[in-house]
């Protein structure tokens, strides 16, 4: 594990910002674990979260359409990078819609 620009090695449990390049646990997706295996982190399964929801809304978007996709996320108003819900109903919410979409275009 180095510090940003890789100019020095840091110990990521003990500096878990890479040396303050970004906010504490986003350099790192595992740590290193004492028995040599990768620890994961709540970012590298949240990340894998992320994933399945986007695998989801792009089948979505197959079987419904963009629009109908965009309307299920922006029911709250347009979802920004910098401006987003940040509550987890929405997200529950979100990825409920959806799954009730696909369900309802792949029932036979």
């Amino acid at each position: 594990y180095n510090n940003r620009l890789s100019t020095e090695h840091v110990d990521p449990w003990q500096t878990n910002s890479g040396d303050y390049m970004v906010p504490a646990g986003d350099p790192f997706l595992v740590y290193p674990g004492l028995d040599g295996m990768p620890v994961e982190t709540i970012r590298l399964k949240q990340f894998g979260e992320a994933m399945q929801d986007l695998r989801a809304l792009k089948y979505c978007e197959q079987l419904c359409g963009a629009e109908a996709v965009h309307a299920v996320i922006d029911r709250c108003g347009p979802v920004r990078f910098d401006d987003y819900p940040r509550d987890e109903e929405y997200l529950l919410e979100t990825r409920r819609q959806i799954n009730a979409m696909i369900s309802e275009k792949t029932e036979r």
